[in-house]
């Protein structure tokens, strides 16, 4: 197998398949196992490895294990006594490529049909695919709007490709869940990615670390990039800067007492800020 390969493959086999967020878990965590195991036809690995690999418990890993088999991405089979179980990956690279190489044979026929009758048939042919791709594009339209899943799945895709960019490999399904729950509170998701983004320059590669930045953006009534990048800013000028002011001294007339001023010092400017909508995390 390739790794990259089906790496991309599963990411675009989720696109039209529904899959719950600790499945994709543990088959990241199987594919990384496997990967060690120089790519074997079958492994063994134990429940409580998975567990420590997924975040999940064995009951959920047990659960995962089977819905991945039902959906024909992995074969496992039982073994007598306290032996771990077996594993094997479906690969999905193989099988796209078979599929391109079925679809190329099956072009070539058609085209040798159209030689022998060359008006008839590319007429049919060119009414058959104009048809199909619109049934397709219909398909997909009408499976994007009905599926729960589908928006879900491609915020996950974006969310893990970003923690892995950032070095988060393998990130549990929990902590998946953690991130997705700002954006079910109305931030964007560019807002979430830039979060990660933010957490990698600084070498924070956790996610506790990215979630309180969401939360500080949250509380602070931040939702999209632009306000937080603008926030970042405002915030590397205060650090960089920065004179206690004189407190509870409101300068408009409406700073009440959770307010601090502060005066940067190569600019002589005052800025204020609430205290109580500030947690800086570690």
């Amino acid at each position: 197998m390739n790794y990259i390969k089906e790496i991309n493959a599963f990411y675009d086999w989720l696109e039209t398949n529904g899959l719950s967020l600790s499945a994709i878990a543990l088959w990241f965590a199987l594919m990384h196992i496997n990967n060690k195991a120089a790519w074997t036809d079958e492994f063994a690995v134990a429940v409580s490895v998975l567990c420590v690999k997924t975040g999940l418990s064995p009951r959920g890993v047990s659960s995962a294990r089977n819905e991945l088999a039902q959906k024909g991405r992995i074969k496992w089979r039982q073994r007598r006594g306290n032996q771990s179980a077996l594993y094997s990956m479906v690969s999905l690279s193989a099988y796209v490529a078979y599929n391109h190489a079925d679809s190329q044979a099956d072009n070539t026929s058609k085209y040798q049909l159209s030689v022998m009758s060359a008006d008839n048939r590319a007429d049919n042919r060119a009414d058959n695919r104009a048809d199909n791709r619109a049934d397709n594009r219909a398909a997909l339209n009408k499976l994007n709007e009905t599926d729960p899943n589908s928006s879900c799945n491609a915020r996950v895709k974006q969310i893990q490709e970003s923690l892995q960019t950032a070095g988060i490999l393998v990130p549990s399904p929990t902590e998946i869940e953690k991130l997705d729950y700002w954006i079910q509170q109305g931030v964007d998701l560019e807002t979430v990615l830039f979060a990660i983004e933010k957490a990698a320059l600084a070498n924070k590669r956790r996610v506790d670390y990215i979630n309180g930045t969401l939360k500080n953006w949250y509380r602070a009534g931040i939702r999209t990039r632009e306000q937080a990048e603008a926030e970042t800013e405002n915030f590397k000028i205060l650090k960089g800067g920065l004179s206690d002011g004189p407190t509870n001294q409101p300068t408009g007339g409406n700073l009440g007492g959770n307010y601090k001023q502060l005066r940067v010092a190569d600019t002589g400017k005052t800025v204020s800020f609430d205290r109580t909508k500030f947690e800086f995390p570690g």
